[in-house]
């Protein structure tokens, strides 16, 4: 793992139930707003399990979430996690009875020299008669200790490109970055406090969140 911090903090927009990591324990909590909606989710993760609750509004529609997953050390430089999720949707005041789909996700974080390391995520949703595939690939670039060089492929509904780019400013203290993708540009800010940090980001896209996560930890190494 690079020595400077968990890839929590370099995979910026990246749900960080998806983020394979094995420090000790981690509690965060995340808060996310889209124009008349708004989320919030809980996670807790161990060395090698974790478990999320995440909840989604947007009157009369309304989503819970309940998360469990497990990660794996595949290799010196090769770490992977598998996610499995329970989807309860239903819309308050509305007498149709509430429905339940599947998720599973397959994370894959690799890392085969100092400077560079490769994420990439799988996901699949499923209910009777219909399901639907989301994915990503990510390739970090350590410049030195402060600079991140940040390329991507995500496909995401209502942006024509998929193509992500970003750069990242690391400091003991914090970390700022900026995304592009398409005619999205997200700012992000990453304050670091002893075992705490605070996570705070803003895009110019609709259907990217503004987002601001609270994590716990017992050290800043992984």
């Amino acid at each position: 793992m690079h020595p400077l911090l968990p890839y929590l903090f370099y995979l910026f927009q990246v749900p960080s139930f998806y983020v394979p990591r094995s420090e000790s324990a981690i509690l965060d909590y995340t808060a996310q707003v889209w124009p008349g909606a708004q989320e919030h989710q809980i996670h807790f993760f161990a060395p090698h399990w974790g478990l999320g609750l995440e909840v989604a509004q947007l009157d009369p529609y309304e989503r819970r979430t309940f998360r469990a997953r497990g990660t794996s050390q595949l290799h010196e430089h090769a770490r992977a996690q598998a996610t499995l999720g329970l989807i309860h949707e239903r819309l308050r005041g509305v007498s149709p009875a509430p429905t339940w789909r599947g998720e599973a996700s397959l994370s894959l974080l690799l890392e085969p020299q100092p400077q560079w390391a490769t994420f990439a995520w799988l996901q699949s949703q499923w209910n009777p008669g219909n399901a639907g595939i989301a994915w990503e690939v990510r390739q970090l670039y350590f410049i030195d200790s402060q600079w991140i060089l940040t390329a991507g492929w995500r496909p995401l509904p209502g942006n024509p490109s998929p193509l992500l780019v970003g750069l990242q400013f690391h400091h003991e203290a914090l970390d700022a970055y900026v995304l592009n993708q398409g005619n999205s540009f997200t700012l992000g800010l990453a304050l670091h406090r002893s075992n705490y940090s605070l996570l705070l980001s803003l895009a110019t896209q609709p259907l990217l969140p503004t987002q601001s996560t609270l994590l716990w930890r017992p050290a800043l190494s992984s």
